[in-house]
């Protein structure tokens, strides 16, 4: 259960504050308990327990600094609560006001001063002695009413002075507790990823333990204590690691200030065990140690040779089979050893027929990596799409006559070892990109998966041709002429009518540019931005921006339900989390979007009933037209007459961005528009 309290001054806060919170969503999982205190840090102080914290005024400042690591919510004081203050002085005929306020300013204080009919000295109030200072230096400078919240009002009656209170309104209360809620709901996802992680761990077959950087345990999971023969009764934290064992091998383990691994004899029991260190990120420094039997290991490697074995994954050929005498052939064999030995990517240029593949067998045999899969592939005896998905694999429905469960592609299964890659020269412009994203990051991406897999792979290439000529040659055909073709990645978004805006103009200034429109779902778009086939793309956020150069586009599209005029929900005006619960929903594929309706349904979310999803705005239509459910998706004004839209409450917004890759050259004109774009929203903003 996850709690927040509302700290309220005042009886007619209290009210709104009610008021407000009969009209938020309701979760099971989330209390909200509304505390009627207004006092002393000391008092103040005893209410710390909740989880999310909201309050106003001088009560937010004591509470933010009473308790750092919570989550403090502020309702803020608005400008016009401070109007409506100084307006019912001017009705009190004030010549001189004092409004008492903490680290507030005013642009335009003449005009202020001219609509109230009065003199206005504005006092600095962060606290409670500050204001009881302030309350007098006002008196003696002649002030004949004090404007300020509950504290000062307090002051000003016990000293018998005209004060006016200001007044939070409804909507302050209703945007502090919105994002109390928000905060709220991130603490219980916070919580169950923990809850999720330590069943992982628990369930692990290794050994796991977290540890500080003064050697004492922070965490260690269920296996670790089976290890070490300790009940998991008497709890390990805090403890220092080196009394585990008392064995020096281990001892010096924890205590070389380096990432290690050995084999260690544990209880009498061998186990190889890895030292590795936080990062410099992480909430702790330390370190993390992972344990694991060492005939568990040799059984698993076991089963992976096997299999391997059985799959032809292995290299057949060594530098003893090659044959020759000659100088050149013995210099070949020399340089190919001494390249074996190190880890680096390997190109072998040569005719046809002169031994290529006979040099990528022997460099791997002869190399550290010999006891791991060999994967050989012919880049010129597949298609394009069909060497795609060799090479990187897809998940399950990526295309049409993909494999039920997905499949595994080349580098995953070279994992650890190394791929041959036969007639590099053949591959396509397009695919080269994604490849030279493997080169660069060790990391594949499958074809219609949104997660990325890190790979150690030495990669050995070979081709007839001389590549560095063939390139010379390509950008000796290149000129300065500001021109060609500007691919824009876009689903079904009314913000691609803003975009195309900035095209025009942009094109205005450069005729022989041309735009090519890609449609397609935001995995799709990303796909293709990896893969160099789309130069700038538009996603809808959340998007995980880490690889991405971005800009973000101010308009924002609201979520809602489309459903059959002839349904009973239609006659709504808003449709809530309630009015969903049981009914037949048609969602979005991509699995962010769907992380965003579920935070919007909160507890209902487990009462909702899927039946479908789909992509495109089209297909979903007929989905809905034909019966089958309600469709949660944004209001794109393309649906038809015999449907309708309803807007969701609470509102749901989806803003977008424009993204291109990061660290990747781009021709001049992408780059010139990527600049017209940032000028032109610098403009709006």
């Amino acid at each position: 259960m996850v709690k927040i309290r509302v700290f309220i001054p005042h009886l007619e806060l209290k009210e709104i504050f009610e008021d407000v919170v009969k009209k938020l969503p309701q979760y099971e999982t989330i209390q909200i308990e509304q505390q009627y205190v207004f006092g002393t840090p000391d008092d103040l102080a005893k209410y710390g327990d909740a989880d999310v914290l909201v309050a106003r005024g001088m009560t937010y400042e004591v509470l933010k600094n009473l308790f750092p690591n919570k989550h403090v919510i502020e309702v803020h004081v608005s400008s016009f609560d401070i109007f409506d203050a100084l307006v019912e002085c001017r009705k009190q005929n004030a010549g001189k006001i004092a409004l008492c306020l903490h680290n507030r300013k005013f642009k335009s204080m003449e005009e202020l001063e001219e609509l109230c009919g009065a003199s206005i000295t504005i006092y600095d109030t962060p606290n409670e002695a500050s204001t009881e200072a302030a309350v007098h230096q006002a008196m003696e400078d002649g002030a004949d009413i004090f404007v300020g919240a509950g504290t000062m009002c307090g002051i000003c009656d016990r000293l018998g002075l005209k004060r006016v209170h200001i007044h939070t309104n409804e909507e302050a209360v209703e945007v502090a507790m919105k994002e109390a809620l928000n905060a709220a709901r991130t603490i219980r996802q916070e919580r169950a990823k923990s809850d999720i992680i330590e069943a992982m761990l628990n369930h692990s077959e290794e050994g796991v333990l977290a540890i500080s950087d003064r050697g004492r345990i922070l965490a260690i999971n269920n296996q670790a204590y089976r290890i070490f023969q300790i009940s998991t009764v008497d709890s390990l934290v805090g403890t220092p690691a080196a009394e585990l064992e008392q064995a020096d091998d281990w001892e010096n383990l924890l205590h070389e200030n380096q990432a290690r691994e050995r084999i260690l004899k544990i209880k009498g029991k061998d186990y190889y065990v890895q030292y590795k260190h936080l990062s410099e990120e992480a909430a702790e420094t330390g370190a993390l140690v992972f344990i694991r039997n060492t005939d568990r290991i040799m059984e698993e490697e076991r089963k992976i040779r096997k299999g391997l074995a059985e799959k032809g994954l292995t290299a057949k050929y060594s530098f003893s089979d090659i044959l020759g005498r000659s100088k050149a052939i013995r210099e070949n064999i020399h340089m190919a050893q001494r390249y074996s030995r190190v880890n680096s990517n390997v190109l072998i240029v040569g005719e046809t027929g002169t031994g290529k593949e006979l040099f990528a067998h022997s460099i791997h045999q002869a190399s550290s990596r010999s006891d791991q899969p060999f994967v050989a592939l012919n880049c010129a005896a597949l298609p394009e799409n069909l060497l795609e998905s060799e090479l990187f694999g897809y998940e399950a429905g990526a295309f049409s006559g993909a494999a039920k469960g997905g499949k595994i592609g080349l580098f995953e299964l070279a994992h650890r070892g190394t791929i041959f890659l036969d007639e590099i020269g053949e591959i396509p412009i397009t695919l080269q990109a994604k490849l030279l994203r493997v080169l660069q990051e060790k990391e594949i991406r499958r074809i219609g998966s949104t997660s990325v897999h890190p790979i150690d792979v030495r990669v050995v290439s070979a081709t007839n041709i001389n590549i560095e000529e063939k390139i010379r040659e390509d950008l000796s055909h290149s000129d300065d002429m500001l021109m060609g073709t500007i691919t824009i990645g876009s689903g079904e978004t009314c913000v691609l009518s803003g975009v195309a805006k900035l095209a025009a103009s942009f094109r205005k200034e450069n005729p022989k540019v041309m735009f090519e429109v890609c449609s397609g779902i935001a995995d799709d778009i990303k796909d293709k931005i990896e893969n160099g086939t789309v130069d700038i793309g538009l996603l809808k956020e959340p998007v995980d921006i880490s690889k991405y150069e971005f800009v973000r586009l101010g308009q924002k599209e609201k979520w809602g339900v489309i459903m059959r005029k002839d349904c009973p929900l239609a006659e709504k005006e808003y449709i809530t989390p309630k009015d969903l619960a049981g009914q037949p929903l048609i969602f979005a594929k991509r699995e962010s979007v769907r992380n965003e309706i579920e935070n919007w349904f909160g507890d209902c979310y487990d009462n909702i009933k899927i039946v479908a999803s789909c992509d495109l705005i089209y297909n979903t239509e007929s989905l809905v037209t034909g019966g089958v459910g309600l469709a949660l998706c944004i209001d794109s004004d393309m649906y038809c007459d015999d449907l309708c839209f309803k807007p969701l409450s609470p509102m749901l917004e989806t803003g977008t961005v424009i993204v291109w890759r990061k660290n990747r050259t781009v021709s001049p004109s992408v780059n010139s528009f990527i600049k017209h774009i940032k000028k032109c929203l610098e403009c709006i903003v």
